[in-house]
């Protein structure tokens, strides 16, 4: 079931008429709450002669991707890298959704012509967000944020 290991050590250290409790962030710890849509904290990876900020999901089926580079300016981009059903068609519905200012990524908002849905060989499918060049906020820690009136799909 994919349980640490270490959850079996922590059963043996209660006495037999005790317990012992897991606190939450242990049993996140341990995996034994699992969250696959969760991701993990963000990590920083040398890319082409720059870096990029990159997050999984816990399941590995997503990414988000924070970088910046000449030909694209700074973006965002959100990868799913296995997809069980027409994931691009989905991206795009909710591409076309056009909230007031725009899609709210990290605190920019970003008109849906700048977003791009990249149909990857592998059979993933990347939602690509290009922010703001003029010092984009970064102020949110939400991708997409659902106070803006997002159906609920999206």
């Amino acid at each position: 079931m994919g349980v640490d290991p270490r959850l079996v050590t922590l059963a043996a250290e209660a006495a037999p008429n005790s317990m012992r409790w897991i606190a939450l962030d242990e049993a996140r710890e341990l995996r034994v709450i699992y969250e696959p849509w969760a991701f993990k904290p963000w990590r920083v990876e040398p890319y082409h002669g720059g870096a990029i900020a990159i997050t999984d999901s816990v399941d590995g089926s997503k990414s988000i991707v924070a970088s910046c580079s000449n030909p694209l300016g700074p973006n965002v981009a959100l990868v799913n890298a296995k997809p069980t059903w027409d994931v691009a068609s989905w991206f795009d519905q909710c591409r076309k959704i056009e909230p007031p200012g725009g899609h709210p990524v990290f605190g920019a908002r970003v008109n849906p012509s700048q977003i791009q849905i990249i149909r990857r060989k592998d059979g993933g499918v990347v939602m690509r967000f290009r922010l703001p060049t003029n010092n984009p906020p970064m102020t949110s820690p939400s991708l997409l944020s659902f106070d803006v009136g997002y159906p609920r799909a999206c």
